[in-house]
C-alpha cells in the first residue's frame, strides 16, 4: 500500500507542478508575493484534505441523503 500511496503523491506533485506554473505566468507584478503565500497556503490545504479524502475507505464514507 506504500508504494500505491507514493505513486499517488507522485502524480499529484506532477499535475500541481504543471497546473501552477501555468497560474504563475498570469501574476501582476504588485501583489505576486502576497498572491504567492495565498495560494501556497491554499495549495497545502487542498493536497491535505485530498490525501485524506482518497485514503477512506468505501466503507467509512457518509452515505448521501436520498431525496
Amino acid at each position: 500500500m506504500d508504494t500505491n500511496i507514493r505513486e499517488h503523491q507522485k502524480r499529484d506533485q506532477e499535475s500541481n507542478n504543471t497546473v501552477y506554473s501555468k497560474v504563475e505566468n498570469n501574476n501582476h507584478p504588485s501583489a505576486e508575493g502576497e498572491q504567492d503565500t495565498v495560494r501556497n497556503k491554499l495549495k497545502e490545504d487542498l493536497q491535505i484534505v485530498w490525501h485524506k479524502v482518497r485514503l477512506v475507505q468505501k466503507s467509512e464514507r457518509e452515505k448521501l441523503l436520498k431525496i
